[in-house]
C-alpha cells in the first residue's frame, strides 16, 4: 500500500534506499522496522495519530529510523530484542525531546547541512 501523504515513500540509510509504507494488519503497532527487506511499516495506529496528534507519527518514524539506523551498520546484531527496544526508545526520546526543544536551531543546521552539498 502507498504511503498516505505526506509520510515519505522512501529514505537512504549507509547509500541503501529504504521504503515506507502503510500496513492495516499492524493493528497493535505504530510501527515496525523489517531490516532483511529494507521496509519500515507504519500501521494503522500510527496513522490515527497522524489524523489526531500529528507528532506523534514523526516520533514513530524517528523510532523506526533508529531501529533501522542500528541495522544498517550492524549494531543490533549482539542486541537481544529488549535491548535493543530500550535502546531505540532512549535515542527516540533524545532525538525527538531536542528537536521538539530547539525547533529554530534544528532548521537552521538542517538548512546548512543541505545547502553545503
Amino acid at each position: 500500500m502507498k504511503p498516505f501523504a505526506p509520510i515519505p515513500e522512501t529514505f537512504v540509510i549507509n547509500g541503501l534506499t529504504w521504503k515506507i509504507e502503510v500496513d492495516e494488519s499492524l493493528d497493535d503497532d505504530y510501527g515496525q522496522c523489517l531490516p532483511n527487506e529494507r521496509v519500515i511499516k507504519i500501521g494503522v495506529l500510527g496513522l490515527h495519530a497522524l489524523i489526531q496528534r500529528k507528532k506523534e507519527i514523526w516520533a514513530t518514524l524517528i523510532h523506526e529510523f533508529m531501529h533501522a539506523i542500528l541495522a544498517s551498520y550492524g549494531l543490533n546484531y549482539e542486541m537481544s530484542e529488549q535491548e535493543e527496544e530500550k535502546t531505540v526508545r532512549l535515542l527516540e526520546m533524545i532525538v525527538v525531546g531536542f528537536i521538539l526543544a530547539n525547533p529554530k536551531q534544528c532548521k537552521l543546521i538542517l538548512d546548512k547541512l543541505i545547502s553545503s552539498k
